[in-house]
């Protein structure tokens, strides 16, 4: 995929996904033990298998060098795109305008892949491009070190969300009401005990002021900070449990998705 390629995969339309995941590979071949591959998919368990030769078609340019396992994925992508746009990065670290570096040299081409391939995940997981993303990393194998600080960004347990029935029809921040006929314009608290829903911009303008407010100090006062424009996480200012914002977003789409197929009926 060339940066071209990349390019023009940021003007599609593009629609919601349920799971897509950029994988990593290491060969257990001793001829090959510190080769990796970097992939995506929406089946890491089959895609593995394709690898490994178990099931036909695929994966032509790892089958001199089998077998494999997958040692972790990254997944929490919004789309498809998304995922292969950190794919391509993750495989080109050396040359993604995407990641920030002051030296590139430590990506150049040595035998050890493996090694270049984790250094590049924990940079990429900690530049501010992927670092506000809802990203999860889950790690299929005992590996020390793979990220050298874990981002507030990246969790590694399964996302909630909850059906429509018992919306509350109150609305918190603003007096505005809430249009519950479009699902993109409210979040609802992931707290099944609080089911308080929220304009989604009013919501995040206060994550973004609250991070905002962490961030100052005396030499750097908050009316001098910049505001970031998309949220990482915060409190519900109802019931005050602790919430992604990817989580949230991932909530909103699931119910917008299963309401528009009538999977999420009235009893």
């Amino acid at each position: 995929m060339t940066e071209k390629e990349n390019h023009q995969l940021e003007t599609t339309d593009l629609k919601y996904e349920e799971f897509y995941c950029c994988y990593l590979l290491r060969s257990l071949s001793p001829k090959y033990k510190q080769t990796s591959y970097i992939g995506s998919t929406n089946d890491p368990k089959r895609r593995l298998r394709q690898h490994n030769g178990e099931i036909a078609s695929g994966a032509k340019k790892t089958s001199n060098k089998r077998p494999w396992e997958m040692i972790l994925f990254v997944y929490g992508f919004p789309n498809h795109v998304a995922a292969l746009q950190f794919e391509w990065s993750w495989q080109n670290p050396s040359i993604t305008r995407r990641l920030q570096l002051k030296n590139r040299e430590e990506f150049k081409e040595n035998d050890d892949k493996l090694s270049t391939s984790l250094l590049a995940l924990s940079k990429m997981l900690k530049d501010k491009f992927w670092s506000r993303w809802p990203l999860h990393l889950h790690i299929l194998i005992p590996i020390e070190s793979i990220i050298l600080r874990q981002n507030k960004s990246l969790k590694i347990n399964a996302t909630n969300f909850f059906d429509t029935k018992n919306l509350s029809k109150n609305i918190r921040i603003t007096n505005e009401n809430i249009d519950f006929n479009n699902h993109k314009n409210y979040l609802n608290c992931l707290n099944i005990e609080c089911n308080m829903s929220y304009h989604i911009t009013c919501l995040a303008k206060k994550f973004t002021k609250s991070e905002a407010l962490e961030n100052s100090t005396f030499d750097n006062p908050y009316n001098e900070l910049y505001e970031e424009i998309l949220p990482i996480n915060g409190k519900c200012p109802n019931c005050q449990i602790f919430l992604l914002w990817g989580d949230l977003i991932l909530s909103m789409m699931i119910r917008e998705k299963y309401v528009q197929n009538d999977l999420i009926l009235d009893e």
